[in-house]
């Protein structure tokens, strides 16, 4: 189908109509401050991002340090050989109690030296006395 001509007060109609380019500049929006506004947010929100994931980053390592101090095989070497075993320990007491014994026996020995030699002297001021 064909569309009828369009006559020229329709024309000028249609001309009157018309948006000119100074009035299009003000209906569109300030792409300046869109973009500014923008950056702003995505800086906003990639710093509250990057300090999340530094926090994170943060306490990984404390475990990873932590976990390597537990874990240190040099160290557990020294711990196991710091430990007595029960045969040492066993053995480590027996000579303790034989320590324990010979003192024990060399003070009733020694005790007993002194009770001799007391007895001794009480005979000898006895003696004098008598003198």
């Amino acid at each position: 189908m064909l569309r009828e001509k369009v006559g020229r007060n329709e024309i000028s109609q249609l001309v009157s109509d018309k948006v000119g380019k100074e009035e299009l500049a003000d209906y569109l929006p300030d792409m300046d401050g869109y973009d500014l506004k923008t950056k702003n947010l995505i800086r906003e929100e990639i710093s509250s991002l990057k300090s999340s994931i530094t926090e994170t980053i943060r306490a990984w390592d404390l475990k990873l340090v932590s976990l390597r101090k537990e874990l240190d095989p040099d160290a557990i070497a020294r711990l196991i050989q710091s430990k007595a075993d029960q045969q040492t320990l066993d053995e480590e007491i027996n000579g303790l109690d034989f320590k324990v014994g010979t003192l024990d026996r060399n003070l009733v020995c020694i005790a007993t030296d002194f009770e001799t030699f007391q007895k001794a002297i009480n005979k000898m001021h006895l003696s004098l006395v008598s003198l």
